[in-house]
């Protein structure tokens, strides 16, 4: 979280009198089009695709795992799936990689039992004997799997896209266009800076920055994984992003249907969802 006051100063820009709120936040695509729809932010980047670090995790004993690599059918795997006790926190990332897969083999949610389960209780509960599998996302996939679960598949094998959103408050963003975009500048210089880091040296700051605003200890296996999941967007991306809105425009309305299956958004406030400018591509 960026404070406006913060930026400015660090930039040698002139703070607005009323800059001590939060200017810019980072936050998942299923809480951020809730800030959209009620006119309070606005897209003005992309942090990064989280969707390799979201994933189903199984029991050892798990049938599943051999009947994934045996590649069968969408109505065989289904018969494996259906009926069974899924761990998840709903309304969550988590929950849309579980409709997208529930999808793929013809199943509905109505297909299994969900039980909305933070990560932290997903995993002691599968890991003990509760459900059969459990939703989870970094950094509680590393838990998982110290708790000795394993990884079915991730929101990218399914094709998924989870971006996280640089938001803007939109009544800042109209007043405050240079401090929005000094925000931008100082974030993409430190992305440049992160992807331009030997693998191994970024994986270790990756641990450090775990330890100390997570208090989560990682290897530097799972280190390194995480910098490969977590697929951040340059300068260059970032312009071809919102240069069309297209394909930026289709993460998002992924992210408002599964709202509206959910129960979450009604018709009502999707339509309106649709007809409001979601994306500033100014910055």
């Amino acid at each position: 979280l960026i404070k406006a006051r913060a930026v400015c100063k660090a930039l040698n820009l002139p703070a607005l009198a009323d800059d001590s709120g939060l200017c810019v936040d980072a936050l998942g695509g299923a809480p951020g089009v809730l800030g959209m729809l009620r006119k309070q932010a606005c897209v003005v980047g992309i942090g990064s695709d989280e969707a390799a670090a979201n994933a189903v995790f199984v029991r050892a004993d798990s049938p599943l795992p051999a009947a994934l690599r045996d590649s069968p059918s969408a109505r065989e795997y289904a018969r494996l799936v259906t009926g069974k006790i899924v761990l998840c926190p709903r309304g969550t990332s988590a929950h849309q990689l579980l409709l997208l897969w529930l999808d793929k083999m013809g199943l509905s949610e109505e297909s299994i039992s969900l039980l909305d389960t933070p990560p932290d209780e997903a995993i002691t509960g599968l890991a003990g004997g509760m459900g059969d599998m459990a939703l989870l996302w970094a950094p509680a996939t590393h838990a998982a799997e110290q708790a000795g679960l394993t990884s079915l598949l991730t929101g990218k094998d399914l094709g998924l896209v989870q971006p996280t959103l640089l938001m803007a408050r939109t009544e800042y963003a109209d007043k405050a266009a240079p401090q929005v975009r000094a925000f931008l500048t100082c974030y993409l210089r430190a992305v440049a800076a992160l992807q331009a880091m030997p693998r191994t040296e970024l994986a270790a700051l990756y641990q450090r920055f775990q330890q100390e605003f997570c208090g989560q200890t990682i290897s530097l296996e799972q280190a390194l994984r995480d910098v490969d999941t977590h697929t951040l967007c340059p300068l260059a991306r970032q312009r071809e992003l919102f240069a069309s809105e297209g394909e930026l425009q289709r993460w998002l309305e992924d992210v408002i249907v599964f709202h509206e299956r959910t129960g979450e958004l009604s018709r009502g406030q999707t339509r309106k969802l649709r007809e409001l400018s979601l994306v500033r591509a100014d910055f």
